[in-house]
């Protein structure tokens, strides 16, 4: 459950290149695969390598809209998962992910479910409806797809305004989460790569580095991107 790959890591980097580490305050499938890679391989060239495989698989299961996988498989995937401090009612008019997730919840499960805190929030972020809608009002919990069919028509519909046969394929917005993933995969594995001048492992990634300072830009990827980003300015 992705409670971050894309949510809220960040990364830290010593610019004199001597090492480099990375705040997780949640734990995910994704992100535990990432991170044991980086006890793989005898080189960095092999450590980065095994890592990378991991972000080129994810990104070409977004790129596929997961054809090759379950529903259950693709939602465990790109689903996020958050657990309430607060009992709803004490969030008051906050707008969150978390929050609309919890009022519809409530919805077709009763208000009793989300009268306690600790409340365990697991959400997609769904396509619909797109103008004008903020992520945080286009959050479903995944609980809806695990009820009764005509119950979640229902809400699937009115939520998302969408027709009632609809795949969960065409619900979730995929380019909202490959956004999140390319975000991640730059803080994680492309800059700290360039940094200790291993050479791009993620060719759909472009790498852009105009947020490192030229000292450090040793490699050759990343002086060939700051020049091309500096000359279309």
């Amino acid at each position: 459950m992705v409670d971050y790959l894309w949510k809220k890591l960040e990364g830290h980097w010593n610019w004199i290149q001597t090492a480099f580490d990375i705040e997780r305050p949640s734990k995910s499938s994704v992100e535990a695969e990432v991170f044991d890679k980086f006890l793989h391989g005898s080189t960095l060239e092999e450590c980065y390598s095994a890592v990378a495989s991991v972000a080129n698989r994810w990104l070409d299961l977004l790129d596929n809209q997961g054809i090759d996988i379950a529903n259950s498989e693709l939602l465990d995937f790109i689903s996020e998962l958050i657990t309430m401090s607060k009992s709803l009612v004490d969030y008051g008019e906050q707008k969150s992910c978390v929050v609309t997730t919890a009022k519809r919840l409530a919805k077709f499960l009763g208000d009793s479910m989300v009268k306690d805190n600790g409340l365990h929030c697991q959400y997609i972020v769904a396509r619909e409806p797109q103008e004008g809608t903020p992520v945080s009002e286009r959050a479903v919990p995944v609980a809806i797809f695990e009820t009764h069919p005509e119950i979640a028509k229902h809400y699937l519909r009115k939520w998302c305004r969408i027709s009632s046969d609809a795949s969960i394929r065409s619900i979730v917005d995929l380019s909202y989460y490959k956004q999140r993933l390319s975000s991640a995969i730059q803080k994680i594995i492309t800059i700290p790569a360039a940094m200790q001048k291993i050479s791009n492992l993620v060719p759909d990634y472009k790498l852009i580095l105009y947020s490192i300072p030229s000292r450090c830009c040793t490699n050759p990827d990343a002086r060939k991107n700051r020049c091309s980003l500096r000359a279309s300015c």
